[in-house]
């Protein structure tokens, strides 16, 4: 399963319209989600774990993401 909050992504892989701006990406997401070798959910952005790795987190916003962790 992936987890993600990108709507963009969610739509092209939902057979809607999306911007296809990581388009080998998608496509490879789109292919594997069309075989069932992936599912898609969606994710809030404060739920989604990827962005402590990813984005700069506010002092207040740390311990709430090691806690996502189970840490």
């Amino acid at each position: 399963m992936i987890c993600t909050d990108n709507v963009d992504t969610q739509l092209l892989l939902n057979k809607k319209t999306g911007r296809n701006s990581t388009s080998w990406l998608n496509m490879r997401l789109k292919d594997a989600a069309a075989k069932g070798y992936i599912d898609l959910e969606r994710v809030e952005s404060k739920a989604n774990e990827a962005d402590g790795f990813t984005k700069p987190l506010r002092e207040e916003a740390f311990p709430g993401f090691i806690a996502q962790l189970g840490m």
